[in-house]
């Protein structure tokens, strides 16, 4: 997982959403070199110098070496008339087979308070 907690190597919802918002990641060894550079432009934490947010917008984003090398025709993606390099194999609109199962990692637990019949009915019809 690129965004965890480097120290404690935690997985949890609040301490990801902590890394992804302070920009703390680790991109795997694997990735290619470009990809990588394209990752690292695109996940500044100051919007003002994050790529697609400076002077040419999202042109900046279509320029970038990984999009040229990898000869993607933005004029059929953008039609929608480009195939999918992969298709997951899915039984329905909610199928999460091809997910990786983390909610054993999950720590957090639902600690909010049930409402009371009388909170309750502040709310029939709406």
């Amino acid at each position: 997982m690129p965004f965890i907690d480097r120290y404690s190597h935690s997985h949890t919802t609040h301490s990801r959403h902590c890394a992804v918002v302070l920009v703390n990641y680790e991109i795997p060894k694997d990735v290619d070199e470009h990809a990588n550079a394209l990752i690292q432009k695109l996940l500044v934490r100051r919007q003002a110098t994050r790529l697609g947010n400076l002077s040419k917008g999202y042109l900046d984003i279509k320029a970038h070496l990984w999009f040229e090398e990898s000869k993607i025709d933005f004029k059929t993606l953008i039609k929608n008339e480009m195939d999918a390099p992969w298709k997951p194999d899915v039984t329905n609109p909610l199928d999460s087979s091809n997910f990786d199962d983390f909610s054993s990692l999950e720590k957090e637990r639902d600690t909010s308070k049930r409402l009371t019949m009388e909170e309750q009915k502040k709310f029939e019809g709406f």
